[in-house]
């Protein structure tokens, strides 16, 4: 019974860990949002920030808004996060008011998104300044399932994604410029839940139906097996 038990501990492993599978992206953000419910919306206005000005989010901790963290990890132990809100004309002017400025283009850089339990739907403005019309990769949970170019100012890239099991961490990763001084800036961020609509990416069992039917054939193995050990061991007893 023992080895039962292993191998249902293994089936459990394999299907409790398994990652998020991506229904369908999106680069308009009425589409992704007609594909998306209890949608929550997350808007730096809140901030309280008058035109010119800017408030560094440049910890560990980063900012944290309307359920959402966020961390921009410039290097080890390095961190680099502004919310700003630029006055009319400068580079990172896209007429979105206050918004998000991550760390400068570097190899180990990267802006970090925490969502609330539960999201399988997510939305956010991209931009990238000094250049402009940029890359970001961007990852769901530490897998790449996209890349997006933004356009040039004043024009925010929206990017959208649902996908068919909770979403906890959504990275960009600036990818496209040599310089070490272009910035990805983000603005609008918004999430959600997949609608029940959204066409499965094919027949992709459940983790729950992957858990019964592993733990149905392991069982169906190990009584077989008891069952030819009885009858061997009757047989030389006679």
């Amino acid at each position: 019974m023992r080895t039962f038990y292993r191998l249902f501990g293994a089936t459990l492993f394999v299907a409790l860990t398994s990652h998020a599978t991506v229904l369908q992206t999106y680069n308009t953000r009425p589409s992704w949002e007609a594909a998306t419910t209890g949608r929550a919306d997350v808007d730096f206005e809140s901030l309280g920030l008058s035109t010119g000005w800017f408030q560094s989010f440049s910890t560990a901790a980063g900012l944290t808004i309307g359920g959402v963290n966020i961390v921009g990890v410039l290097d080890v132990n390095q961190y680099f996060l502004w919310a700003l809100n630029p006055p009319s004309g400068a580079p990172e002017d896209f007429g979105s008011s206050t918004i998000i400025r991550g760390p400068e283009r570097r190899p180990t850089s990267y802006l970090s998104i925490t969502l609330p339990a539960a999201v399988t739907s997510f939305g956010i403005d991209l931009m990238t300044y000094d250049p402009a019309a940029q890359s970001f990769a961007i990852l769901l949970d530490g897998t790449q399932v996209a890349t997006v170019t933004t356009a040039a100012r004043p024009t925010r890239t929206f990017f959208g994604v649902t996908t068919d099991a909770p979403i906890t961490e959504v990275r960009l990763v600036l990818t496209s410029s040599t310089n070490l001084t272009t910035q990805g800036l983000f603005d609008n961020l918004a999430y959600g839940s997949a609608s029940a609509g959204e066409p499965p990416p094919g027949e992709t069992p459940e983790v729950g139906t992957l858990i019964a039917t592993g733990t149905g054939l392991m069982m169906v193995r190990y009584l077989r097996r008891r069952s030819r050990q009885q009858q061997m061991a009757c047989l030389a007893a006679a």
